[in-house]
C-alpha cells in the first residue's frame, strides 16, 4: 500500500509514466550469454512524486528525474520442477520457486502444479522477466506476490508465456488470492512478449492494490473477472484480450485507459469501477449487462469521463442493459464512440444518474449511441456541443448506416449500427445551431435545423 503523504493517485501517475520509458522496470536483457545464470539489466529506480490533481493524471515523461539507471545483474532461472537450479535471492521448495530478495529474475522453463511466489521485504523492488514459461497450478496462483514493495512483471520480446490455475485453494490459510496472478502489492505489467492466462476458478489477475499495464500482449480466459483490482487500474499500452464470465475489467476505485488495445469478447459487464476515465486507446466491448459502468462513490461525484480513444460497445444479449452507465455524470469531450444495444424496452444506450443530479454532457468527440429503452435520456442542454436525440416509432432493421449531411449534401458524420434500434443519440463538432442538416437512417431521411444545443425528436417517424 502507499505510504503516508503520498496519495494512491499520485503513485499511479508517477509509476505509469516511468514504466513506458523503461526507467521503472529496468527489464531489458542486454546479454543472455554472460554465464553463471547472470545477465545485464537496468536497476529499478526510485519513483518521483507527481503533482496532485485530484485524479489519475495524464503523465509526462519523467524518466530523467529517476536517474540514469545503473547496470545490475539479472539472475537467470530455468524452471525444471525439482531440478530447478536456484540463484541468490531465490529458493525452491515443495514444487514452488520462492523469490525473497530485491533484484531482476529472468524465468524460463515449466512448472507442473507449482507456483512462483514473491515473499520479500515490504520495501523490496523485484522484476520478474518471463522468457518462455509454462506454469500450471492446481489450487494456488501461478504467480503469487505475498509481500514486496513493488513488482514489475515483464514479458520478453518474441516469447510466449502460459499461466494456468485450475481451482481455488483447499487450504483455508492459503494466501494465493483468486487469480492466476495474485498480488497484495502494486503490480506492473509490461514488455514486448505474450502472456496467456487461463483459469476455471476466479480472476485472470487479482491485485489487492493498484494494477498498471504498460505493454505486452495479454490474453485472459477467466470464470470471474478478467482483470480485478481492489484499488485502481491504469492501462497505458499493450494489447489486452479478455473472455470472462463476470466483469472484463473491474476496479474498486478507478479505471484509467490512456492507450493500448482492449478487446472484451465476452463478459457480464465490460468495464466497471467507481470512476472510469478513458483518454485514448482502442476499446471493443461485448457484454450481457452494462458495457461501461461507473458505480460512483458515496459523494456521487465523477462517473464516466471520455476525452479520447475509439470505443465500440455492442450488447446482443441483454434485456435490461446499458451501453454506458453512470450513477453520476457521463462526460464526453473527445474520442469516437459507438454504442449498439438490441431493441429491448429496457436497453438504454446511455444511462446517467439523473436521480442523483447526474448529467450527460457532450462537449466534444463523435458519438452515436443506439438502443431500445422507452426511458432513454437525452444530453444536457448545458453541453458545449450540439446533439440530436431521436425516439423512433418503430425499430430500424439492422445493420443500418446512419449519415448526417449538411445543407450542401456533404457527409459530416456517419456510422454503421449492427443491431436494430428505436432510440438514437448523435453528437459531432460539425453539428451547429441554426444550420440545416439531413439525417439519413438507412433509406429514410429527415431535415433537421438545431434551434438549441439538444434537438429532441420524439417521436420521429422515418
Amino acid at each position: 500500500m502507499l505510504s503516508e503523504g503520498k496519495t494512491k493517485k499520485q503513485f499511479i501517475a508517477a509509476i505509469a509514466a516511468l514504466v513506458l520509458t523503461g526507467a521503472v522496470c529496468g527489464c531489458e536483457i542486454k546479454s543472455e550469454e554472460a554465464g553463471d545464470n547472470k545477465a545485464l539489466a537496468y536497476e529499478i529506480s526510485d519513483v518521483p512524486e507527481s503533482k496532485p490533481d485530484g485524479g489519475v493524471e495524464a503523465h509526462e515523461n519523467t524518466a530523467s528525474s529517476a536517474g540514469e539507471g545503473k547496470a545490475q545483474e539479472a539472475l537467470l532461472i530455468t524452471l525444471e520442477g525439482s531440478d530447478t537450479r536456484v540463484v541468490e535471492g531465490a529458493s525452491f521448495s515443495d514444487g514452488n520457486l520462492l523469490i525473497s530478495e530485491s533484484g531482476s529474475y529472468v524465468l524460463s522453463g515449466s512448472l507442473d502444479n507449482g507456483s512462483v511466489i514473491v515473499d520479500a521485504k515490504k520495501d523490496s523492488e523485484i522484476s520478474l522477466i518471463l522468457s518462455g514459461v509454462d506454469i500450471n497450478s492446481e489450487e494456488e496462483a501461478a504467480i503469487c506476490v505475498k509481500k514486496a514493495g513493488r513488482v514489475v512483471l515483464t514479458t520478453k520480446k518474441d516469447t510466449e508465456n502460459h499461466l494456468k490455475r485450475a481451482v481455488g485453494s483447499s487450504n483455508e490459510d492459503s494466501d494465493g488470492g483468486k487469480g492466476v496472478i495474485f498480488s497484495r502489492n502494486e503490480l506492473i505489467l509490461d514488455g514486448d512478449g505474450s502472456l496467456f492466462l487461463e483459469t476455471g476458478y476466479k480472476h485472470g489477475i487479482d491485485v489487492k492494490d493498484d494494477l498498471i499495464i504498460a505493454g505486452g500482449t495479454l490474453s485472459v480466459s477467466a470464470e470471474g473477472d478478467g482483470l480485478h483490482s481492489n484499488d485502481s487500474i491504469v492501462i497505458r499500452g499493450g494489447s489486452v484480450d479478455i473472455t470472462s464470465k463476470d466483469d472484463g475489467i473491474h476496479a474498486g476505485d478507478e479505471i484509467c485507459v490512456e492507450d493500448g488495445r482492449i478487446v472484451i469478447t465476452e463478459s457480464y459487464e465490460g468495464i466497471e469501477a467507481e470512476n472510469i476515465d478513458i483518454r485514448g486507446g482502442e476499446l471493443e466491448i461485448a457484454s450481457i449487462d452494462d458495457g461501461i459502468n461507473a458505480t460512483v462513490g458515496d459523494d456521487m461525484k465523477n462517473g464516466v469521463n471520455i476525452s479520447g480513444g475509439r470505443i465500440r460497445v455492442v450488447n446482443r444479449q441483454g434485456t435490461q442493459a446499458d451501453g454506458i452507465d453512470s450513477n453520476g455524470d457521463i462526460r464526453i469531450s473527445g474520442g469516437e464512440i459507438t454504442v449498439s444495444l438490441s431493441p429491448g424496452k429496457s436497453n438504454n444506450a446511455l444511462d446517467y444518474g439523473i436521480e442523483n443530479g447526474g448529467r450527460l454532457l457532450t462537449d466534444g468527440g463523435r458519438l452515436i449511441a443506439c438502443g431500445g429503452s422507452v426511458k432513454a435520456e437525452s444530453p444536457d442542454e448545458k453541453s458545449a456541443q450540439c446533439s440530436i436525440f431521436c425516439n423512433l416509432e418503430k425499430a430500424v432493421e439492422a445493420p443500418t448506416e446512419v449519415v448526417l449531411r449538411d445543407e450542401n449534401g456533404e457527409e459530416v458524420f456517419s456510422g454503421t449500427i449492427p443491431l436494430s434500434f428505436t432510440t438514437m443519440t448523435i453528437s459531432c463538432p460539425e453539428l451547429t445551431l441554426q444550420k440545416p442538416f439531413i439525417l439519413c437512417i438507412g433509406e429514410e431521411q429527415m431535415e433537421i435545423t438545431p434551434e438549441s444545443t439538444v434537438t429532441v425528436i420524439r417521436p420521429a417517424n422515418f
